[in-house]
């Protein structure tokens, strides 16, 4: 099966996201979890561990966050309109930044979602990369440019202000 990312959590974990759910592997032993553990989808496409050590797992229909014993959903219900998701970022504040493949970006502060709609706000629906750098902007990665938010506005870099192309997937601060 296809791995889409892995990530070491704190505990020295190595967790696998494909499209068989998630796969925890101890040191020792391998745990798979899937829709039979209440993971929301089995297509895990991006994986994340916040700072309170929750574990979110970007699927092909929502959002699920393991605590360690449980998961919690959150799909169209919960007000996350979006469909696969694609990349993970928490920021300074805790807030969980969630990319999609159709309907841009999302934030998530615990108790509701914020949707910046890609009619007004991000460049393209497709969200490929997220990083926040030292200044605390959030950078999204997008399938028209690269996309910088300072909290109020964004600001979008492309091929017309000197990118050698608009289809960007990842981005890091030196």
């Amino acid at each position: 099966t296809a791995i889409n990312q892995i990530m070491e959590d704190s505990h020295g974990n190595i967790w696998f996201a494909g499209r068989e759910g998630v796969d925890k592997y101890d040191g020792k032993y391998i745990t798979n979890y899937g829709t039979e553990n209440r993971l929301l989808h089995k297509w895990v496409f991006c994986l994340l561990e916040d700072k309170k050590g929750n574990l979110w797992f970007g699927t092909e229909i929502g959002l699920s966050k393991f605590d360690g014993k449980c998961f919690t959903n959150y799909s169209i219900e919960q007000g996350l309109k979006g469909q696969a998701i694609n990349a993970l970022l928490e920021d300074h504040h805790g807030k969980i930044w969630i990319g999609t493949t159709s309907k841009g970006v999302y934030s998530f502060d615990g108790n509701s979602f914020t949707h910046y709609d890609p009619k007004y706000s991000v460049s393209h629906p497709i969200i490929l990369g997220m990083l926040e750098d030292k200044n605390n902007n959030i950078w999204l990665c997008t399938g028209r440019g690269l996309n910088k938010f300072d909290g109020k506005f964004f600001t979008w870099y492309t091929t017309e202000q000197g990118l050698s192309n608009n289809i960007v997937k990842n981005v890091l601060e030196d």
